[in-house]
């Protein structure tokens, strides 16, 4: 009898083994990035045989990240850069791929819409943070790009294909978020790693969470965020607890003072404090 218990006690562990293994392949199945240090930001390339992704780390004051998609024929940016200083050096970039760039996305950040004419651009009614840009012009000054697109193709929810490349546009609240099935990528808005979140309601909370839990159901490689560098699909434990802990402080705390103090407390090394007092006051308005 133990001997037939030590066999199939063998047998379990060499299948659960085999289950885990097979799911941590799916799980971490993404191309090790490259990563290019330039004199201003940096780009990480992902090379997914027919598409590599560049992921180009601005390192401006909003810490803004924009993509650039590469097939064999052709470029596709996603997100503008908004300051002078990156938009000259992803100029310079996208020259040194050779590529034409026929087509660009712009989910949430629109600033820089006139510096690539020759593109079609592609985008929601009401563009994104269009609203923020006046501000950002005002706070930046001659530093920032302002120019809105004049001019665009407008984006649907549902399958697209832009490039050659298939999509599929989900709608938010804010503007939209963009699924790449070729290469199991989720691009969204803000999901940055150790970085607070805009979330001004309750409802919002629940709204990231749901999207959280849908991107693990989903099991995607990489989650691309506007503020952020790519990250695996573990970002979405992260935001989960983190915004667990966020509504359980939003219910147990009175004013926002006390909510950013506890928050603080909770999480001390997490950055965009700014974002964290945006929160606050939608929370406690």
């Amino acid at each position: 009898m133990k001997k037939i218990i030590s066999k199939l006690t063998v047998f379990a562990l060499l299948i659960a083994s085999t289950v885990l293994t097979a799911c941590d392949k799916k799980n971490h199945d993404v191309p090790v990035p490259k990563t290019q240090q330039m004199a201003v930001g940096s780009v990480q390339v992902y090379d997914f045989g027919k598409i590599k992704l560049h992921a180009y780390e601005t390192k401006d004051a909003l810490a803004d990240e924009s993509f650039i998609l590469e097939t064999d024929n052709e470029l596709v940016m996603i997100e503008l850069a908004g300051f002078k200083k990156n938009i000259a050096e992803i100029q310079n970039y996208v020259k040194g791929l050779k590529k034409p760039l026929n087509n660009v996305v712009v989910a949430y950040h629109p600033a820089g819409g006139n510096v690539y004419p020759a593109a079609t651009i592609y985008a929601m009614d009401g563009l994104g943070e269009a609203g923020l840009v006046a501000g950002f012009v005002q706070a930046f000054g001659d530093s920032f790009n302002g120019n809105l697109p004049t001019k665009y193709e407008q984006v649907k929810p549902g399958k697209m294909t832009i490039g050659g490349i298939k999509m599929n546009i989900i709608k938010t609240a804010d503007a939209f978020d963009i699924e790449i099935p070729a290469i199991n990528v989720y691009l969204t808005h803000m999901v940055g790693h150790n970085t607070h979140n805009i979330l001004g309601s309750m409802e919002s909370i629940d709204e990231m969470m749901n999207l959280m839990k849908k991107m693990k159901a989903k099991n995607y490689g990489l989650i691309l965020s506007g503020h952020d560098t790519p990250r695996t699909i573990e970002i979405a434990t992260e935001k989960i607890n983190y915004l667990t802990k966020l509504k359980e402080l939003a219910k147990t705390n009175t004013n926002a003072k006390d909510f950013i103090d506890a928050v603080n407390k909770e999480f001390p090394n997490y950055m965009g404090g700014n974002y964290l007092e945006m929160s606050a006051a939608g929370l406690y308005k």
